[in-house]
């Protein structure tokens, strides 16, 4: 095995999943808060539209990068005005696919700590080098613009944001992001931001990174239905990459979706026809 895959080590969520999914069937009474599983029911207009579509037969392949009614209704839901939304097989595949695009070997992507487990393994899958950035646990272990700033380097490339934060919980508010945006910006960063618990937000407001323009042409929002639909096990992500490549050159999306369409399959299609209406 090359010695770059040595280096990546096994995914923390999954294996502790496993345990406790072990624990379960052993008998044992568990509470199992690893996976991020949503204890909710998947809406009913959503079942009714999985259903419609195996009884019509519709299982057969899908554009790439998604059907087009899908990418209506993710637009739509989500407020994406520009650039092209890019549908996957859940948001992991697209957090991957953002982070080969711009990382290679001796780049480096700084990781707000603490993250999702395979943040820093996306990173090294791509052979770039992960940098963590610890929070500060007095403010819910807020990762300021300065502290970002600290840790940039003439390697860095992009900081991979979580918003609201996946394990801690914590959402970012907008001065914390517009130091962000303003740091990132100064120094010609990528910002990927995944976006995923941003229906899962109980005090103040989510405010997400696309509403600050000038960071849009350096910008991957990256969101799913997993965690708002409670569809994780149909596999739902989105993406929409704003940022332009070269002057003159394809843009994002089409890098997008050069990635995708070599390592990844397509979205099931009743996955897709499960998008509840985003009205």
């Amino acid at each position: 095995m090359k010695p770059l895959y040595r280096q990546v080590q096994p995914s923390v969520t999954m294996g502790l999943d496993q345990q406790a999914r072990a624990l379960a069937a052993a008998g044992k009474d568990v509470v199992n808060l690893t996976a991020g599983q949503v204890d909710l029911p998947m809406p009913e207009q959503g079942k009714r539209a999985v259903v419609a579509a195996l009884e019509a037969d519709r299982t057969g392949y899908v554009p790439a990068t998604g059907s087009a009614d899908v990418k209506a209704a993710v637009r739509q839901r989500m407020g994406w005005e520009e650039g092209e939304v890019l549908i996957s097989a859940g948001a992991k595949p697209l957090l991957n696919a953002a982070v080969a695009c711009i990382c290679g070997p001796g780049d480096e992507v700084i990781l707000p700590a603490p993250c999702y487990t395979s943040y820093p393994e996306m990173v090294r899958l791509a052979g770039g080098t992960p940098v963590m950035v610890p929070g500060d646990p007095k403010h819910d272990f807020i990762v300021t613009g300065e502290a970002v700033e600290q840790h940039i380097t003439d390697r860095t490339k992009a900081l991979l944001l979580n918003h609201p934060v996946n394990p801690t919980g914590a959402v970012y508010g907008p001065e914390v992001l517009r130091k962000i945006v303003d740091v990132c910006v100064a120094h010609d960063l990528y910002l990927i931001a995944d976006e995923v618990y941003s229906s899962f937000v109980y005090e103040g407001e989510f405010v997400s990174l696309y509403r600050f323009p000038e960071i849009r042409d350096r910008l991957i929002l990256v969101n799913a239905a997993s965690k708002t639909y409670a569809m994780a096990g149909l596999r739902l992500g989105y993406a929409v990459p704003l940022f332009p490549v070269g002057a003159g050159g394809p843009g994002g999306a089409d890098h997008g979706r050069r990635v995708r369409s070599c390592y990844e399959s397509r979205l099931p299609l009743p996955s897709g026809q499960a998008l509840p209406d985003p009205l």
